[in-house]
């Protein structure tokens, strides 16, 4: 399973924006300078993680973004799902897959099983979860946008 930078640069911005006091507003300008990665991808990026509701947006000369939900409901599965276009692993697991040897396949039901421990998994790790991991770690500078 290979995870696009869209979802490694998502997840980093929510543990980052969880990270912060109450409050506190994160912009777009600050976020890519520090990722090293353009504005307008970042912008991709926020857009989607504001219509599902995990960020919130403050207008103005001094706006920028903030977490939108609390961080311990938004599940990791949830972010991936989002940001990878809801697509885990192969397009055979999809149900409306047209593939021809979906019915005869030898490995579908192995390849289920495995998206199935994985969804498990990521769907037990919340952005709460991370933010104490790293700040477990002492990680909690490296997210600073």
């Amino acid at each position: 399973m290979k995870v696009s930078t869209r979802t490694r640069y998502g997840l980093r911005l929510l543990i980052h924006l969880a990270s912060q006091e109450p409050g506190t507003l994160v912009n777009v300008k600050e976020a890519s300078k520090h990722e090293g990665i353009s504005a307008k991808y970042l912008e991709q990026i926020i857009r989607s993680l504001k219509k599902a509701g995990m960020l919130a947006v403050a207008r103005g000369a001094y706006g920028g973004y903030s977490i939108g939900r609390d961080p311990a409901d938004i599940t990791v599965l949830e972010v991936v799902e989002l940001l990878e276009d809801g697509s885990m692993l192969m397009e055979c697991l999809d149900e409306t897959s047209a593939c021809p040897r979906r019915q005869h396949c030898s490995t579908l039901d192995f390849w289920q099983e495995f998206r199935g421990v994985i969804t498990d998994y990521l769907k037990g790790v919340t952005i709460a979860d991370l933010v104490r991991r790293n700040r477990e770690k002492g990680l909690a500078m490296m997210f600073y946008i």
